[in-house]
């Protein structure tokens, strides 16, 4: 098994060479350091095979640089071999918010890294691949994978189970399956999201979240996520641009509508939840959850941006490629 994203929509290439926080995270890593040899077409022309050993500095950008350096045509990464694992998801009405959410940001930081969860906010959409209890409704839901033996699992996930959640699906599936358990709409549709890394979700960010787009709140938010990072995620990987996640949770704002026109209003949505959050950022950015165009400093140090440009500069001098986060000039 592949460490595969949270949806069947997200596309393989971008995903893996930009990062990936995929559903094994915390234990595994990004889906970027499992990258093991890249095929691109770059700007001359020409097709090239990068691995540790053979245009290594190509192939340190293509892992988690996300930089528009040419056109992937072949990937070759690590595969796990998780057939089954212990996974689903726990919700209870979005009412109970308060008594729940800083219940899993405490149990969050002390979880092992056999656990990989996200907590959301979610207006779930009334769609046929949704269970039928929670079609339609504003829940608080909890889901992840927790890479343990049955026992252990249940161990891990006990305290959120002591919750009472309204509906519990976490058993031993398929791992295959995992790609849908976000409840996600599948398909082309205008949508915004935007995110940020934080340092951490004490009480007083939790206030801010749900004053923001809590019950009550009006909020028009089709997701509020809450990714759990850590373990596996913040140990340095010096062979990638992408050396780590610098940060505890990353919070995403998701605003889904039925007609472009109403971009900003979406923008707008998701605005105010990291807004309300902006006190507890770190300062950095991860560029594969960002619709809007950022400066890329923020999203690696220094030294790293610096090879990445002069890359971008000898590879591709004349800007044919063109991203969606682009790097600064040379001389800037």
């Amino acid at each position: 098994m592949g460490l595969h994203p949270s949806s069947p929509d997200v596309g393989v290439v971008g995903y893996s060479i930009s990062g990936g926080i995929g559903r094994y995270a915390r234990k595994q890593g990004l889906q970027c350091h499992a990258i093991r040899a890249v095929e691109v077409v770059l700007a001359d022309g020409s097709l090239v095979r990068a691995t540790a050993d053979n245009e290594p500095e190509l192939f340190w950008a293509l892992r988690g640089g996300g930089t528009p350096l040419g056109v992937v045509t072949a990937l070759e990464f690590d595969l796990h071999p998780l057939d089954t694992v212990v996974a689903g998801l726990l919700a209870w009405d979005w009412t109970l918010a308060e008594r729940v959410f800083p219940a899993w940001a405490e149990w969050a930081v002390e979880a092992p890294e056999a656990a990989t969860t996200s907590l959301r906010l979610l207006d779930v959409p009334p769609e046929p691949f949704v269970p039928a209890e929670l079609r339609g409704r504003r829940l608080l839901v909890v889901d992840g994978a927790v890479l343990d033996n049955d026992d252990g699992a249940a161990a891990v996930i006990a305290p959120l189970r002591a919750l009472r959640p309204e509906v519990d699906t976490f058993t031993r599936v398929a791992a295959a399956s995992l790609v849908r358990l976000h409840l996600e709409p599948e398909g082309p549709m205008p949508a915004y999201a935007s995110s940020r890394l934080l340092r951490g979700l004490p009480g007083e960010a939790i206030s801010a979240v749900l004053d923001a787009v809590g019950p009550g709140s009006g909020t028009r938010l089709s997701i509020a996520e809450f990714r759990q990072l850590g373990g596996a995620l913040k140990r340095p990987n010096a062979g990638s641009a992408l050396t780590f996640l610098d940060g505890e949770i990353l919070v995403l704002g998701l605003a889904l509508g039925g007609d472009p026109a109403e971009r900003d209003r979406l923008r707008e949505d998701a605005g105010r939840l990291l807004d309300a959050l902006e006190p507890w950022t770190n300062g950095r950015q991860y560029l594969p959850m960002l619709d809007d165009q950022i400066d890329t400093r923020k999203a690696f140090p220094p030294d790293v941006l610096s090879r990445l440009v002069a890359l971008r500069a000898t590879l591709d001098p004349d800007r044919l490629f063109v991203g969606q986060h682009p790097l600064p000039n040379p001389s800037s």
